[in-house]
């Protein structure tokens, strides 16, 4: 099998292919949820977006309930989190809001399985690279505009995202996706991988420096532990991007390795910032350590310092930026002993995936899951209602786990089209 092969485990399980119109409205759902709407037009935009997503991804589940259901008996520990946070409405701080979260968190992660059994991992890396050089394009356009809101305060540049290191989470998934498909698609990906470098450099974004260097350090290894002639390339090819990244990191401007290296885990040498935030979620967590406030109750109860934390940071948060003490806020003990073995799950399914059917997805996956696991210590990707990180999480784990037979013998209804009044036809006209 070469190395641009995927298996029947990473291929898409419908028979019908996506539309070129189905295609498009994946990007522009990509785009939208790597935050690509919300300075540039409005977050009602995205909003609309996800909601068009959810009724999208309830309908195919209607359609063919038998395979998703076997699909979440399979991933139960992942599908544990949105459970949890649903049964902590019993003793939140907030229920309203937190039922209201938890079945977007479960909307989220449904919308991972559907893209992903819809689409297979390889289109989806195909069409995450095609969202995510829209928004680097974007970004740099208003940048070269000039636009007052494409820089911060202290000159790094933002673009079209909210924060620098929103720019810089989607120029390092855009590296790596893109290092990925150079030897396929090189003419194409050129020019994108020179527009996320620069990005990136510019973005000064600490945290993405981090987790690409520590992405682009790992997959080596692993493909050069495998001895084959296209891993050794691969590998090479990696590393050789590694060293021109850190060189470059250094040579623009005066940046001191370590102060950068600390940065991505607060906003100084003394770890300001973040530490302190971490410090009144720690505090949160002691008040509930075992079930916890609430998932999210603690960032609007009026019981708890959040209006205290928002004016010591001047920032309006929701999140620590740790996935670690987020969770433990929220659900306490029992929610991070089952975050801990849900990423536990997806990291053997990813490993066992690669070791079986290695190619573009299941390397692909690998190096995401590398990504992911480091975001976990400083911002809040997983166990999150309407993040991107979520739903990669959950397709990657579905494309990596194996099917019962009995589920595999089961039909699969077409995709219905994106508007909810055609998946309402399509539901009506199956057979049952």
């Amino acid at each position: 099998m070469s190395f641009e092969q995927h298996s029947l485990g990473f291929d898409r399980r419908t028979s019908d292919a996506p539309s070129i119109g189905e295609n498009a409205l994946w990007v522009l759902f990509l785009f939208s949820a790597t935050g690509g709407f919300n300075v540039v037009l409005t977050d009602q935009l995205e909003k609309a977006v996800w909601l068009a997503a959810d009724i999208a991804a309830l309908a195919t589940v209607l359609g063919a309930s038998g395979l998703y259901i076997a699909k979440t008996r399979q991933l139960w520990l992942l599908f544990s989190w949105p459970f949890l946070a649903l049964v902590s409405v019993t003793w939140s701080l907030a229920p309203g809001l937190t039922a209201y979260h938890a079945a977007q968190l479960f909307m989220t992660m449904l919308v991972g399985l559907v893209m992903q059994e819809r689409l297979g991992i390889f289109r989806i890396v195909i069409l995450l690279l095609v969202a995510l050089a829209i928004g680097i394009l974007a970004s740099l356009v208003v940048v070269t505009l000039g636009q007052s809101y494409a820089l911060s305060l202290n000159g790094e540049w933002k673009g079209i995202f909210q924060h620098k290191n929103v720019l810089g989470l989607s120029a390092a998934m855009l590296i790596y996706t893109g290092l990925l498909l150079l030897k396929k698609y090189w003419l194409v990906v050129l020019p994108i991988l020179a527009l996320a470098i620069t990005a990136i450099v510019r973005a000064r974004s600490a945290t993405s420096l981090v987790a690409l260097c520590a992405v682009i350090a790992v997959i080596p290894v692993i493909l050069i532990l495998r001895l084959r002639l296209h891993s050794l390339a691969a590998g090479g090819s990696f590393l050789i991007a590694g060293a021109v990244l850190a060189a470059g990191w250094v040579l623009v401007g005066d940046i001191s390795l370590v102060e950068e290296l600390l940065s991505a885990l607060g906003r100084d040498n003394t770890l300001t910032g973040r530490s302190d935030l971490w410090d009144f979620g720690w505090q949160a967590f002691l008040t509930h350590p075992i079930l916890g406030l609430g998932y999210k109750a603690y960032w609007v109860s009026d019981a708890t310092s959040v209006a205290y934390l928002k004016y010591f940071v001047r920032q309006d948060l929701w999140f620590f930026h740790n996935n670690w003490l987020e969770v433990a806020v929220g659900t306490g003990l029992v929610g991070l002993a089952l975050f801990v073995l849900g990423l536990v799950q997806v990291i053997v399914l990813v490993i066992g995936a690669n070791r079986r059917t290695p190619g573009i997805p299941a390397a692909w996956s690998l190096m995401f899951l590398v990504h992911v696991l480091i975001l976990c210590a400083v911002e809040n990707p997983l166990f999150y209602n309407h993040s991107l990180q979520q739903i990669l999480f959950t397709a990657i784990a579905a494309a990596a786990i194996k099917m019962p037979d009995e589920a595999e013998r089961q039909p699969v209804h077409p995709f219905p089209s994106m508007t909810s009044a055609a998946a309402l036809r399509t539901i009506a006209r199956a057979p049952h």
